[in-house]
């Protein structure tokens, strides 16, 4: 993916001023910051990163109360159990404004720290989607959650890289909310598009199936999928074994019926695995909030 280059931020004493106020009257209610100021949002975001004790949460959701530690794949892909949020102003926006209700794809994000041409230490980004979805245009009116970085820790490489990324495995009550918008990302036209048909089209059959299980359950070694009305399903499920050892090698794949109706195994083990389950769980969380108005915590949409 091509690297993106933050746009310079320049603070200056009116507008730092303008941002303690901004941030001081919204964290006194812990409610939504009320934004009428002449400069992008992202320089306020990334002002209050750098000089408050602070994380930052991209959702679309503009109620969440409570955020509650929930699995996920971490920066460099592990599966853990947490509230993630970010250190930088930037990179949340992306998943603030990204529709995951009309978005059902993979996700290629990253925001880090390098030398750019002239050897200076600069921070890059890299955003991609899906292909056939981004010429949809799948974006929202989201929030950034302001977070308080108490309880939680940098998420680092096993070689002890850093990353900008957080979690927190304690529940974290959000300090403020700031509504953004699509034209706030200031890297909305450098998204990028992934994948080809036969990807596209097995990412598209995780989203169903998970959209339509009765149940999900896992082992130790493996996870199934539950789904009554056999008829229904059994096409779609015959489609996703079929794809699964081409894109998924290391893992396999048994159907059976039972009293339960049509029951999908998916066996193997390591990161392929893991990941599987974390998409077919986040996208059933995802479903169910919706359903349920987005009353329930977030968590991080990537």
């Amino acid at each position: 993916m091509r690297r993106l280059v933050a746009p310079q931020l320049d603070l200056g004493v009116d507008k730092v001023t303008a941002f303690e106020k901004a941030f001081a009257s919204a964290t006194r209610g812990r409610g939504g910051i009320e934004y009428q100021l002449p400069y992008p949002k992202h320089d306020f975001l990334r002002y209050l990163v750098a000089k408050r004790d602070i994380v930052l949460h991209g959702s679309g959701s503009g109620a969440i109360e409570v955020f509650e530690p929930t699995p996920q794949t971490d920066y460099f892909g592990r599966v853990r159990n947490a509230v993630f949020a970010a250190s930088d102003g930037i990179w949340p926006m992306f998943f603030a404004i990204l529709d995951r209700s009309r978005y059902h794809g993979s996700l290629r994000n990253v925001c880090y720290w390098d030398l750019d041409a002239k050897g200076n230490r600069q921070k890059f980004y890299a955003f991609s989607i899906n292909a056939t979805f981004l010429g949809r245009q799948p974006w929202r009116e989201g929030s950034i959650y302001i977070l308080p970085r108490a309880t939680f820790m940098r998420v680092v490489d096993e070689d002890g890289s850093p990353s900008e990324e957080w979690l927190s495995t304690q529940e974290v009550t959000p300090l403020a909310r700031l509504a953004v918008s699509p034209s706030d990302f200031p890297f909305l036209k450098d998204v990028e598009g992934h994948g080809d048909e036969r990807t596209d089209r097995f990412e598209e059959l995780v989203y169903q199936l998970a959209a339509g299980a009765q149940e999900l359950f896992t082992h130790e070694r493996a996870f199934g999928v539950v789904l009554t009305e056999p008829s229904l399903w059994r096409e779609p499920v015959a489609e996703f074994v079929a794809l699964l050892p081409a894109l998924l090698p290391d893992l396999r794949a048994e159907v059976i019926d039972d009293e339960r109706g049509l029951v999908l195994h998916i066996r193997g083990s390591g990161p392929n695995h893991d990941r599987l389950v974390v998409a077919f769980q986040q996208w059933r969380r995802t479903l169910r909030i919706a359903e349920q108005g987005g009353q329930q915590q977030s968590w991080r949409e990537d």
